[in-house]
């Protein structure tokens, strides 16, 4: 899925440049050094410098360095004679500082410091004009400079894993930021200075103390994913409706009790996470989300289900464990689509007849119910590859599972089933694997 190699590129980073298979890179600081004035490329990762050698500003044609996983606690001031540097990696070290004369380097495009040690950053950070790409997460960061708020050609900026309160106002002035990431810091609020990030199409701001998304959510006219997972949100403002390219959505871990209506009008949400929550019922207009691939509802107060669920005509994943759903509505089996049904952990007792009716069903999960029995229509499921019914009431299967040729696995655990029939089950299905 599309989306989901996106929101994971933002969550974990890009991926380190891809070298110039033009460009000879160099690994060896003393080979470097021979012929210094040739070197472009320079590839002294997980080499166990404790010190960077000062040598290295005899390379004035560096263009790229590569540090990460080493042991160093500084930068050297003579960093900043690199003056034609555009790539410096150093993840994974002990950097605690960064020398003023990083301000130096002002071809710099990307800069990576990711799991380090640095509690401030030096107000020089903003004469980097040119830079494109600044990753923090993974250090002691309590503030950032205003001087932040200079870097006008910005576009991704990723402090995760600090422990920020509050951005600079100045941010707001980072006019071409995409992608933001402020996961597991201690934001109580949200940063009223993001709202004016016209361009900004994913932020991450997963795992802090946010109590409420603010109503003007709406200025984000251009956001296609946005992460809260596991903060304190107990409601929407209707106005995260009016966020027209919406693409994903994570509310994983919140205290919602309800959704607006206005969730109905997402048109091009593609995938919606709110599972572990404390949501009982789902609003009618839920079944307007028709370019929804993935519903997870995991961990909530669901009792039951709007019949308007089988409007979601593009949905390939649903998701419905640990809920309270004592039945579920006839209509989602209008869900073409739909590749893995997930109900396990309810009080179901009965399935709608026409349950058989998906077209294109791999996955069923109906294990941890109240089932005493299944619908003759399963048989028609012609799709399916693996389905668990452990740990219910039943006492024996319908004769047209013989149809279900594809089925690899049963999961039967935990019935009624006598073992007399379960000698009629394995000829039933003589290449499936019964676990039972």
């Amino acid at each position: 899925m599309k989306n989901l190699v996106i929101f994971l590129f933002i969550y974990f980073g890009a991926t380190s440049k891809v070298y110039s298979q033009k460009t000879k890179v160099y690994s060896s600081l003393k080979e470097a050094l021979k012929t210094p004035h040739k070197v472009e490329i320079l590839n002294l990762s997980y080499q166990g410098y404790h010190q960077l050698p000062l040598a290295i500003k005899k390379l004035s044609k560096l263009k790229e360095l590569y540090l990460t996983g080493n042991k160093l606690t500084v930068l050297p001031p003579e960093i900043g004679q690199l003056g034609n540097l555009e790539v410096l990696y150093a993840n994974s070290n002990n950097i605690k500082v960064l020398p003023r004369e990083i301000g130096h380097l002002t071809n710099l495009v990307e800069l990576k410091l990711k799991s380090n040690q640095l509690q401030k950053l030096p107000s020089e950070i903003g004469q980097l004009q040119k830079l494109e790409a600044l990753y923090l997460q993974k250090n002691l960061l309590k503030s950032l400079p205003k001087e932040v708020g200079y870097l006008q050609q910005l576009k991704e900026l990723n402090l995760s894993h600090n422990q920020l309160e509050q951005l600079p106002v100045e941010l707001r002035k980072l006019s071409q930021l995409e992608d933001l990431g402020l996961i597991n810091n201690q934001f109580k609020n949200f940063p009223q200075s993001i709202l004016k990030l016209s361009q900004l199409q994913f932020i991450s701001l997963n795992a802090n103390g946010l109590k409420a998304i603010p109503n003007d959510i709406n200025k984000l006219t251009e956001l296609k994913g946005l992460f809260l997972k596991s903060n304190a949100l107990k409601a929407l403002p209707k106005s995260i409706g009016k966020l027209k390219q919406l693409e994903i959505l994570n509310l994983e871990g919140n205290y919602l009790q309800t959704l607006p209506n206005e969730i109905g009008q997402l048109n091009n949400l593609e995938i919606l996470y709110l599972s572990e929550n404390k949501i009982s019922i789902l609003p009618e207009t839920i079944g307007k989300l028709h370019c929804l691939k993935l519903l997870s509802l995991n961990g909530n107060f669901l009792k039951n289900l709007p019949p308007t669920i089988g409007h979601l005509d593009a949905l390939e994943e649903l998701s419905l464990k640990q809920n309270f759903l004592a039945s579920i509505p006839s209509e989602i089996s209008q869900l073409k689509k739909l590749k893995s049904l997930s109900l396990s952990k309810n009080d179901l007792r009965i399935l709608p007849e026409g349950f058989g009716n998906f077209i294109n069903l791999a996955y069923l999960s109906l294990n941890d119910n109240l089932l005493v029995r299944l619908p003759n229509s399963l048989g028609q499921i012609k799709t399916l590859n693996e389905l668990d019914i452990c740990h219910n009431k039943i006492q024996s299967l319908p004769l047209t599972m013989k149809k279900l040729a594809n089925l690899k696995v049963l999961y039967i655990i935990g019935n009624k089933i006598p073992e007399g029939k379960l000698a009629t089950i394995m000829e039933l299905l003589p290449n499936t694997k019964v676990e039972f």
